[in-house]
């Protein structure tokens, strides 16, 4: 996963929290996508020492105060974030089914409001701190800080885990997409038979449908009717698509 590819999904989620689509999961992902990025800057800057290039009167920083906060707490918020997906969670998951079975309570909209809520405050102080850390490089000091190793570990594993379930939901849509599309038979010259195809089978041409489980062929009145089965394999038949009426095979 290439910071291009961050970038441009970064430009594709800015322009969905303005159309107001999934605001606060687009905002988290959008910080962690950027901490994901700096991530890459740190280990850029630590590695290629890149502060040998930036003349020596430039100073780089952020308010003391504002260091100071995030290097004693920041670590703790992660660590107390862990405990809360893993602990308070279950328990709230146990309290809403029990407030809503016996008192007709709806707490769903509140929690995922203060869950959401937290997450990105969290993501926020995240991405802060790693704006420290590369400062700290840019300024000649080691930029990669062991405290914060596993605030790294966690963006780290967050953006990649997020960008594999985003990628087995696409590929599963376009599965069930083709199952949904198209039949499960091809033509004399290798095409796919989608449901929305025109067909050509003894000279004559034919639309599908399907009834139960069966595909057929049927003319334009209906008089007549084929099972796709035995028109596919009838070979002095030369079943052919005519108008592709689902597009580009697949």
């Amino acid at each position: 996963m290439s910071i291009y590819s961050n970038l441009k999904e970064l430009y594709k989620d800015t322009n969905d929290i303005v159309n107001g689509k999934n605001i606060a999961w687009k905002i988290i992902y959008m910080l962690q996508n950027i901490s994901f990025i700096i991530i890459c800057m740190i280990c850029l800057v630590d590695k290629c020492k890149i502060r040998t290039i930036i003349p020596e009167n430039i100073e780089f920083g952020i308010s003391q105060s504002v260091c100071d906060f995030l290097n004693k707490y920041i670590v703790i918020c992660v660590i107390f974030y862990f405990g809360y997906l893993v602990i308070l969670t279950p328990i709230i998951k146990i309290l809403y089914v029990k407030l809503n079975t016996e008192y007709n309570k709806n707490i769903i909209p509140i929690w995922y409001t203060i869950d959401e809520i937290i997450k990105i405050l969290l993501n926020i102080m995240i991405l802060i701190e790693l704006i420290q850390d590369v400062i700290l490089g840019l300024n000649g000091e080691y930029a990669i800080q062991t405290r914060n190793i596993i605030i790294y570990f966690y963006i780290t594993i967050s953006v990649l885990f997020t960008f594999i379930v985003k990628l087995y939901r696409q590929n599963e849509n376009l599965s069930l997409l083709i199952s949904y599309r198209y039949t499960d038979y091809f033509d004399s010259e290798g095409k796919r038979i989608a449901k929305e195809d025109k067909v050509i089978y003894r000279n004559k041409i034919y639309s599908l449908y399907k009834e139960e489980k069966n595909w057929y062929l049927v003319d334009n009145n209906i008089t007549e009717k084929i099972k796709l089965q035995e028109a596919v394999i009838d070979k002095e038949g030369k079943i052919k698509v005519y108008f592709y009426g689902m597009g580009e095979r697949i």
